[in-house]
């Protein structure tokens, strides 16, 4: 199973790759269309970017957060269990 770690790093990869074609696209679209819908297009792309950005970053904090609590909860099970190894 992938760590959270392993998660971010291909997400940034997937965005890497995502804002390359974006930008292929965008240059294609300011070859062929107006001038208006050149700037139409860059703030539309602009304002995905930005959404899929903060998703991304929820995504890679809910990871985190989730990686601390598996960690939280295997230190908890260690100490039970060397406690009633221990005879308490």
């Amino acid at each position: 199973m992938a760590t959270p770690r392993d998660l971010a790093r291909q997400l940034d990869a997937l965005r890497a790759r995502l804002d390359g074609l974006a930008a292929q696209q965008e240059a294609r679209l300011f070859t062929y269309s107006s001038a208006p819908d050149r700037v139409d297009a860059f703030y539309g792309a602009e304002n995905g970017m930005r959404e899929d950005r903060v998703e991304y970053g929820e995504n890679d904090t809910l990871a985190q957060l989730h990686g601390r609590l598996d960690a939280i909860a295997e230190e908890q099970g260690q100490e039970r269990s060397q406690s009633t190894g221990m005879g308490y």
